[in-house]
């Protein structure tokens, strides 16, 4: 772990609320899915009827509420060189 970063945590009660901590950005948020920015990775939520309650700018801590059924960190896509993308 590195020296800036802090320790998330990704709470989730009954499939139905979600409290996430070191939020850096909320990049997205529909009925169906929410994409966040925590500790320079983003977790995708997937479900439905998805709402934020919360959300504390200054602790980085949001809560959502809905159905929920997938959470994941997306994976880091490492960048290929050109020539391994035009030689594929």
């Amino acid at each position: 772990m590195t020296e800036n970063s802090k320790k998330q945590i990704v709470y989730l009660e009954d499939k139905n609320y979600l409290k996430v901590t070191c939020v850096e950005n909320v990049i997205s948020l529909t009925e169906t899915e929410a994409g966040v920015m925590v500790n320079g990775e983003v977790l995708v939520i997937k479900g439905n009827n998805i709402k934020a309650e919360k959300l504390l700018v200054e602790t980085g801590e949001l809560v959502l509420v809905g159905n929920f059924n997938q959470i994941k960190f997306e994976e880091k896509k490492q960048k290929q060189s050109l020539l391994k993308r035009i030689f594929k």
